[in-house]
């Protein structure tokens, strides 16, 4: 029996290690007085905008099974829906927090004791950001060796996709990454999740961070493991998925049920230096996600 009233789902703040760059999150970027950036490598940084679409979010009572590529995920069995949004709910999301989910599939999560969270996501993760460096920096065109494509103090992110698994990471900076010493027509950069890798086609992985381990699955549109991707193309990765752990208990005087999300990396600053130039590679959209749920 269904007795909580309302669902509340509140998104404070998302960023999520899906969309990875070619290497690990760096340590936190050294920045001077001017607000600027002085590492001359890898470093992370804050997040001005970042978009994600949320198909579903569920609770479990137990750990579920992952898909395989013969058998689907299964969100019914020891499961409840918390939010379904059949078309998708974009949510924008800044330091500050973020717009609101938007479901049109109503909740089943039943009374119980849940110990893990599932969600479904799209395949297609924003980021809209600039940052500021303490001495200039050059985006790289050439896929043999290095040739500065331009350069200056700001790097910022342009209007276009790039794919995870694609033959130039880390060897071209992707065109939606400019840099310049006045910032012009900043928009969205987009990444298209195709692998869980940057060098080959990584449909399933196991990632363990400060707020738990989680296992994450590129799926098909039947929620079987996806089978087939090429670098810059999508094959028939229609999905992302994700299982954490949480504990959340729901019985007969819950009458909320409360979802937060809180930031514990953020954007990977990936810079290289050869011959004396700085060259950007990429403002990617890398961390790891803390999910709390609480029932009130």
């Amino acid at each position: 029996m269904k007795n909580f009233m309302k669902l509340s789902v509140i998104v404070l703040g998302l960023t999520l290690y899906l969309m990875p760059t070619s290497q690990a999150n760096a340590a936190a970027c050294s920045i001077n007085s001017n607000g600027e950036i002085t590492d001359t490598s890898s470093c992370t940084t804050d997040t001005n905008i970042r978009l994600l679409t949320i198909y579903e979010i569920g609770l479990c009572t137990s750990q579920p099974s992952g898909p395989t590529a013969s058998t689907a995920f299964d969100s019914t069995t020891n499961c409840g829906l918390l939010f379904g949004n059949n078309e998708g709910s974009t949510v924008a999301i800044t330091s500050s927090g973020s717009t609101a989910l938007t479901g049109s599939v109503p909740p089943t999560v039943d009374l119980g004791t849940y110990t893990h969270l599932y969600m479904f996501m799209g395949t297609k993760a924003g980021i809209n950001t600039s940052v500021k460096f303490a001495t200039a920096r050059s985006t790289d065109s050439a896929s043999s060796g290095t040739t500065a494509r331009e350069t200056g103090t700001t790097c910022w992110t342009k209007a276009g996709d790039k794919y995870n698994w694609n033959p130039d990471a880390w060897s071209v900076t992707p065109s939606n990454i400019v840099c310049g010493s006045t910032i012009t027509n900043q928009d969205t950069a987009w990444t298209l999740q195709n692998s869980l890798g940057p060098n080959s086609a990584v449909f399933s992985q196991i990632v363990t961070t400060s707020a738990g381990t989680y296992e994450v699955y590129l799926t098909k549109t039947d929620r079987t493991l996806a089978t087939t991707a090429t670098n810059n193309s999508m094959g028939n990765v229609a999905k992302v998925l994700v299982t954490a752990p949480i504990n959340v208990v729901v019985n007969k005087n819950t009458k909320n049920v409360n979802l937060s999300f809180k930031i514990l990396d953020s954007t990977n600053v990936d810079q290289l230096t050869v011959g004396g130039t700085s060259f950007v590679y990429d403002l990617a959209g890398n961390g790891a996600i803390f999910i709390r749920t609480t029932a009130n």
